[in-house]
Order: C-alpha cells, then structure tokens, then sequence
C-alpha cells in the first residue's frame, strides 16, 4: 500500500515537473523572450569580436562623444577643417585600428588588443584630431554618452570605453524592441526576424547612433500598428496621442531624413477618433512642431558647417543651393537619375542592409543573403500565432506603410545626393539606413489567412546558422592570414 502511494506520488510530481518545464519552454518561445535571449546572445559575441573601430563611423562616432564630455556642442574649428581635442594615447589607438579598413589583407594581431586594453587613458595630454563632420545631436548618443562622461571622470581605460559602450548600445537595442515586440498587435515574428538581422546585431553591437534609432523606430511603428489595429484601442485618446508625438519627435531628433514616418499617422482608421477636425488637428500641429524644429536644427547645422571641408574624403564642394534648384526645376531629369540609381544598386541595397560588416568591406556569401530574402518573405506573408489570424491589414493600409518606406527612401537618397553631388549615378546610401523602416516594406506582402506554425523553429535554426556564418566572415577577414 506504501509501495502504491509512494509510486503515484512520484509520478504526480513528475508530471508536474513536466508541465512546468513545458510551460517555461512555451514562455521561452514567446516571441519577446526569444529576441531578448537571441539579440543579447549573439550580439555580445559580435561587441567582442568585431574589432575595435571597425564598424562603419565607429571612430568618429567615439570621438563626437568624447567632445560632448568636454562641454562642446559642435566640433571645433581649426581653419577649414573641423575636429576634437583628443588624449594623444586615444588618437594612436585609433589610428592603429583605422589603418585597417578597406585593406581587407591587412589583419589584427590579438596581442595588440590586449596590450590596448592595459594602456591608461591620458586626459590631461592632448592633440588636435580631424575627422568627418558629424550633424547628430547628443539626443543621438543618449544614454550612452552618460555613461562615457563617467566612465572618463573615472579615467577607464579608452579601449575599455569602447567594448563598455558597445554594451551599452546593445542593451538599449535589446530594450526598445523588445518592447517593439511586445506591443505590435501581429507579426511579431517578423519583428524579431528583421530585428536579428546579421546587420541590426552588428549596428546594435556598435559605438554610433544606430541602437537608439533603429529601436525607437521599431517601437514607433508597433506603436502605430497597436493603434490602428488592437482591438483594445477603441479610441485614440490624448494620452496615446503624446505617446505617438514624443516617439516621433524623439526619432526625428536623432534623424531628420525620418520625418516621414510621421504619414503613418493615417494608418490609424478615421472612426478611432472623435471627429474628422480632431484628426486633422492632432495631425497639423505635430507635423508643424517637427518641421518647425527640424528645419532649426537643419539650419544650426548648415550654419556650424559652413566653409568646412571633408576631410578624409574628395567629396566636391560645390553649391548646394544650385544643386536643390536643379532638383526643382528639372524634377524629371533628377527622377530618372534616382531610378537609374536604384537599377544599379538593387544587390547592394540588399547586402548592405542583410549583412556587409566592417567598413563595408566584409561580405557574407550571396547565397545566404538570398536565402534571407527568401526567409523575410516567408515571415511577411504568413503567419505563425493567433495574433496573425483575420486581422485586417488592408490594401489601403498597405498603400500607406509603402508610401512612407519609399518616401524616406528618397530624402535619404537625396540627402546623399546633396553631399556626395554625384551623377548620373548617386552612390553612397546602404540598405542600413532602410533597416529602421523595414518593417513597412515587409507589412506590405501581409497575409491575413495562411499561417504557418513552424515559422519560430524555421527562424531559430536559420538566425542561429547565418549568424554564425556572420561571425566567421568577420573572424577570416580580421584575424586569419590570408583569410
């Protein structure tokens, strides 16, 4: 009788361990929980083994955010050139890792990094440094640039700086879409497919301006989509409207050539608010105060900037004015330049916002970067949870996120176009600076009815398997000979 009871006892705590075990794996497998593990996972890999100063910008990105610590706004001017006084020990550092990029035979000795890593930050010690011009704000370097102030009060080591502000980043990243995720009412898998993207871990796992933009981006999107789909969302209070209002006022802060995300406004259906004149109100006077203090912070940067000169580039320095005037004038010609643009820079578009590492000049193999098209389709057009199932992303909807994504495709292009002033072809934009909007191209190949339940399982093998063809493209091109 003992025997008995002691026999199903066991087997009553054995089927509750079962059941809490299966439990946690579901919970593990929520969409939100499952980026936060990945992201933090794969991204700390990529902080430590991408070599220092080896994403794109990083080094002026860095060096911006030191200026900030030592009270300026601006860069200093030294005759036509701009830049920052730097500790001289910092500048040595970063001209040994600079001297790397785009010399794809030239490696990294791992004892260099170590014996980096052990030399003391010189404060008191400085120089002069030239470096690109850069228009962030410091809302752009935010909250990482408080963390640099201490760490430089505490005298951390400048190598130290770096991989701590990596970390930083990649935190803030990991944070905001998570939220993102949490928050958008449908394809969340989708959200956490283009936010494990090889290209977004290796942005996020940066010094630069990336985590913060690409995670409030996210977040802005979700947020709108909840609006405009959770059926939780009767009404668009005044409470929801300041949320939508800080989000994009915050990214355009950061970014000016995202403006137009503020049109996704109109995704939210017309009966979510009280009457048409409130829409159109709450719409105008938000769209007056980002064009208002965007067009200042434009201006600051047009006034702080003039008479410099790039200095690590031979871009033309001709009239920027003459060049805005031909846009308007001959819009057809300029049309055609941006649509021959587009022809001749469709892989690379894609490459370079699915995965080209270092300054630019890593590339994983095109096999794998198709079969990731492949896989954010099938991530678009179907369906993995009940959330999925019968809501009702329409046509017009659809109409609208594309509308936006080549909106700001085209001021970013033409923002390039006014720096570079290259024709007939515009060269220098890279699919990266899509990645924030991402989403809304995807959105629109959204099915309604086809789920596909082994999307999450198809999602963590792939990730797992390109992410780690990522980190060895990075491994032979920065530390193997003749890799």
């Amino acid at each position: 009788m003992m025997q008995k009871h002691w026999i199903l006892k066991r087997s009553c705590l054995i089927m509750r361990t079962s059941e809490l075990l299966w439990l946690s794996i579901k919970k593990l497998f929520l969409p939100q929980n499952f980026f936060v593990l990945f992201c933090l996972f794969w991204g700390l890999i990529f902080v430590f083994i991408n070599p220092p100063f080896q994403a794109p910008d990083e080094t002026d990105h860095f060096y911006k955010m030191y200026g900030y610590t030592e009270g300026t706004l601006t860069l200093k001017k030294v005759g036509c050139y701009a830049g920052t006084y730097l500790p001289l020990n910092l500048i040595k550092i970063g001209k040994y890792y600079k001297s790397v990029n785009f010399h794809p035979l030239q490696k990294i000795e791992k004892k260099k990094i170590l014996s980096d890593l052990r030399v003391k930050l010189d404060a008191d010690n400085q120089a002069f440094l030239f470096h690109e011009v850069s228009s962030y704000t410091p809302v752009s370097y935010m909250p990482q640039y408080i963390v640099f102030w201490i760490m430089k009060l505490c005298s951390v080591n400048p190598l130290w700086m770096m991989y701590i502000i990596r970390i930083c980043s990649l935190f803030l990243y990991t944070g905001l879409v998570y939220t993102a995720i949490r928050v958008v009412p449908f394809r969340k898998w989708l959200f956490v497919l283009i936010g494990i993207l090889p290209m977004s871990l290796y942005m996020a796992s940066a010094v630069s301006t990336d985590a913060l933009v690409l995670g409030l981006c996210f977040l802005f999107i979700a947020y709108v989509l909840k609006l405009a789909l959770d059926r939780s969302v009767v009404s668009v209070s005044g409470r929801e409207f300041v949320v939508f209002a800080i989000l994009i006022m915050l990214i355009t802060v950061c970014k000016f050539a995202y403006l137009p995300l503020i049109f996704t406004y109109f995704l939210i259906p017309a009966n979510k608010f009280k009457s048409f004149k409130v829409r159109i109100l709450y719409f105008s006077v938000l769209f007056l105060a980002c064009a208002v203090y965007t067009s200042i912070f434009l201006a600051f940067t047009i006034h702080v900037n003039s008479g410099l000169q790039p200095f690590a580039h031979n871009y033309p320095s001709g009239d920027r004015g003459e060049l805005i005037k031909f846009i308007i004038t001959e819009p057809f010609e300029y049309l055609k330049a941006v649509y021959r643009t587009v022809m001749f820079y469709t892989y690379e578009y894609i490459e370079t916002l699915i995965g080209r590492f270092g300054w630019m000049d890593t590339v994983m193999p095109t096999f794998l970067t198709w079969y990731y098209v492949v896989l954010l389709f099938i991530a678009s057009f179907f369906g993995a949870d009940d959330g999925d199932a019968g809501v009702d992303y329409d046509l017009k909807m659809k109409v609208v996120g594309l509308f936006v994504y080549v909106f700001i495709f085209f001021v970013t292009l033409t923002s390039i176009y006014l720096v570079f002033q290259q024709w007939p072809l515009i060269s220098g934009l890279q699919g990266r600076y899509l990645l924030p909007v991402f989403p809304l191209l995807c959105l629109f190949f959204y099915n309604r009815k086809l789920q596909y339940k082994f999307l999450p399982l198809l999602i963590f093998i792939s990730s797992t398997f390109l992410l780690y063809v990522a980190l060895v493209t990075l491994i032979k091109r920065f530390y193997i000979p003749g890799g």
